[in-house]
């Protein structure tokens, strides 16, 4: 029977295989435009011709997107604040295929710099998660949302003001950012709290003074597309969402059930997380509680997002290693690091598989925090195990 160290290097090996496999396809795709990275390189166009204002005029855009593709392609929308064409802005400099490769492989190796201060023994399985594949297909910057939360999550309590930094820096996705002040706030660090405002209102002074206003202006009134178009009617494909508010727009309900539905169970979480954020005092576990949190309040979660799952796995993984694991634990892990691999299949039919799997995995995040079990350190062969409070024990003592 083989070693659980043998199937950990035999499950991602086996996965960068099939990615590899597919990446004539993905080739394939990249030169007709078919990623989503169309809609920022044509954004970047317009911002480089002097009119980013345009990147909101739908009509407009679909024009650019069509010229870069050569045929009629599908419409595919901006919904970003001017704060993300900042970011995207230089895209257009290189030709589409060279700027897509550019953007993906950066990423790719900003993540895996991120996930090495977590667990540098991971980095293959981090590699091979699913959801980055997902992110390189596409083009998307899920990546780029997990760098800044991890980022600023490792430097937290030695750097709070770096932290912050990038916090503000969240918010070019403002779904994905909602939470982080009152993490900040709940458990009192002020400086990060601080620096994170305001790093996000020069953010936005940036984007106001390189755009002007009616570039923002352009964008409040594209909201209204973006709400009631791309979310509430689905228009990428509800199978694409991962959340708990598309499954009831495919059960049949409303649009204000579906809401109703959605907001009860992202309240619990968020209840819970507070609960965490108030209990414990493992960065690491506070942590996993944010983003878990973050993912189940927002029904606007596309399948590409869904990589930020990469960090509370890695968090819970190493602090099971190191001490010990819930009963299930591993195999809601397990589960969390294949879903991104099955979950459409699942949305298609209603099941919302990822949104399960993450109250799952905030359960376990509330367990480790709220019982007084001991921790127990990994000692040297044949030593008595020494015990440690729950609370006394960081993660980052073990990577030290």
């Amino acid at each position: 029977m083989p070693s659980k160290k043998a199937l950990l290097y035999v499950l991602p090996i086996a996965f960068l295989i099939a990615y590899l496999w597919f990446l004539p396809e993905v080739y394939r795709q990249s030169t007709r435009s078919r990623s989503d990275f169309i809609e920022w390189w044509s954004a970047s166009a317009m911002v480089l011709h002097g009119s980013p204002a345009s990147a909101y005029d739908n009509l407009r855009l679909w024009a650019a997107q069509k010229k870069i593709a050569g045929y009629n392609i599908g419409f595919t929308p901006f919904p970003y604040p001017p704060t993300y064409l900042l970011i995207i802005a230089p895209l257009a400099l290189l030709p589409y295929l060279w700027s897509q490769a550019v953007w993906s492989i950066l990423w790719i190796i900003a993540y895996l710099l991120v996930m090495s201060r977590i667990e540098k023994r991971g980095l293959l399985l981090a590699l091979a998660f699913p959801g980055v594949f997902l992110n390189f297909i596409f083009a998307q910057n899920g990546l780029l949302t997990l760098v800044l939360i991890g980022a600023g999550i490792l430097c937290l309590d030695t750097w709070p003001t770096a932290a912050g930094a990038l916090f503000g820096l969240c918010t070019y996705k403002p779904q994905l950012a909602v939470l982080i002040p009152l993490f900040l706030c709940i458990t009192k660090r002020w400086r990060a709290l601080a620096a994170s405002a305001a790093s996000a209102v020069l953010f936005c002074l940036l984007a106001w003074a390189a755009f002007g206003w009616q570039t923002w202006a352009a964008f409040l009134h594209s909201t209204h597309y973006t709400r009631t178009i791309v979310l509430e009617h689905g228009a990428p494909g509800w199978e694409k969402f991962q959340t708990l508010f598309a499954a009831a727009r495919i059960w049949g309900f409303s649009v204000e059930a579906s809401y109703i539905i959605h907001f009860s169970v992202a309240a619990l979480a968020a209840g819970a997380a507070m609960l965490v954020w108030k209990r414990s005092g493992v960065i690491e576990l506070q942590a996993t509680a944010l983003v878990l949190a973050t993912m189940l309040l927002t029904p606007h979660l596309l399948e590409y997002d869904v990589v930020l799952l990469a960090l509370p796995i890695a968090w819970l993984a190493v602090d099971g290693l190191h001490s010990r694991f819930l009963p299930g634990e591993v195999l809601v892990l397990a589960a969390l690091w294949l879903s991104p691999a099955v979950m459409r299949s699942f949305a298609t039919r209603g099941l919302p598989l990822t949104t399960v799997l993450m109250a799952a995995g905030m359960i376990l995040c509330l367990r480790h925090s709220l019982q007084p079990a001991l921790r127990v350190h990994a000692t040297r062969p044949g030593a008595q195990p020494q015990y440690q409070p729950a609370d006394a024990v960081t993660l980052t003592s073990y990577t030290a």
